[in-house]
């Protein structure tokens, strides 16, 4: 119910009202009582992020969430980092293309409310937190980063291990534009 009450705060405060805010308000599903998967999906907005790459993240992430056409009961939370984690959405309840299309529109509007330096150590210290809280059965941790590092000797690997210990899976996105090629 928490996640809920997060994603029509936020639909109320950023989106003013749409019919799709209104519906996902009065709708809460029997699906959400068990948790199969909690999805921490974490983007980077910090200073080598230019507006040209925020849109491409926030776009593909949109659109891969709408998508996605069978959910099996999932929380989801969007988090964006940079020096700091600023949650954004969730974790929120999803467990059908109907709750999945409403979560897509949200987060196709996402304002960017971080900028800073890229220091995703110190980031994955909470954002471990967060997925660590979900109470399913799995929990990953999707984070996308274009930039170096600049964490204390040993930070990044004890974030890593922590997760693991936990087990929480992290995958990791570079976020490109069309004209970077990864392989040639």
């Amino acid at each position: 119910m928490r996640g809920i009450r997060a994603l029509t705060a936020f639909a109320a405060s950023h989106l003013r009202y749409t019919p799709l805010a209104l519906l996902l308000m009065f709708s809460v599903s029997p699906a959400h009582a068990q948790c199969e998967l909690g999805l921490v999906l974490a983007m980077d907005v910090t200073q080598s992020v230019d507006d040209r790459e925020w849109d491409l993240q926030r776009s593909g992430l949109a659109a891969a969430i709408e998508a996605q056409q069978r959910w099996r009961p999932t929380l989801v939370a969007i988090v964006q980092w940079a020096a700091d984690v600023q949650t954004v959405i969730g974790p929120v309840p999803v467990a059908s293309a109907g709750e999945a299309a409403v979560l897509a529109h949200l987060v196709a509007g996402m304002p960017r409310l971080l900028k800073g330096h890229t220091k995703l150590a110190n980031s994955m210290e909470a954002i471990v937190d967060l997925a660590d809280e979900m109470p399913c059965a799995r929990k990953i941790i999707d984070v996308s980063g274009d930039g170096m590092d600049y964490p204390p000797p040993g930070q990044p690997v004890r974030a890593r291990e922590r997760a693991w210990a936990l087990g929480i899976t992290i995958n990791g996105l570079e976020p490109r534009r069309p004209q970077h090629r990864l392989l040639p």
